[in-house]
């Protein structure tokens, strides 16, 4: 399976469950409508985040040089739009079969404002989490090579 379709699956999945969740929850606890709506973005928000952390990691072990690295930008805006997308029409049928408040908004909304606010969701923390990722393993790899230049540097002395 393409590594951006996986991505974009898992996290239309998140989206959809956290705004299942806050209907969910909005019928339980309607005076915590602040809170919980924070609760609900930021759980999309660390999924993306930590995940591209781990695709930076495992991008800079892979390809220590950063010239040769993966394209994980481009991995990871295919898969917030597809994201977007999905979560965005399974929310709208929910909304228009069971009419437990997931969503008010119509089918057009879903497929563009409401897309595009997902995207970004998706795109930025994980993005962000990649460069920190890849910043984190490079820097290891620095003082490797510094610590190994030193040895050598002794053995020869």
């Amino acid at each position: 399976m393409m590594a951006w379709l996986f991505r974009g699956l898992i996290m239309s999945g998140v989206h959809f469950g956290s705004r299942l969740l806050l209907a969910l929850w909005l019928l339980q606890w309607p005076t915590s409508g602040g809170v919980l709506r924070w609760v609900a973005l930021l759980i999309g928000i660390v999924v993306a985040g930590i995940w591209g952390v781990l695709d930076g990691v495992a991008d800079r072990r892979r390809n220590p040089d950063p010239e040769n690295g993966a394209d994980l930008t481009m991995r990871w805006l295919k898969a917030g739009a597809f994201a977007a997308l999905v979560s965005g029409v399974l929310c709208w049928v929910v909304s228009q079969v069971i009419r437990v408040g997931i969503s008010q908004n119509s089918l057009f909304f879903e497929l563009t404002s409401g897309a595009a606010f997902t995207v970004l969701l998706v795109f930025i923390p994980a993005v962000t989490g990649a460069a920190i990722g890849r910043w984190w393993v490079g820097r290891g790899q620095a003082r490797d090579e510094a610590k190994a230049a030193r040895e050598a540097e002794n053995v020869t002395v």
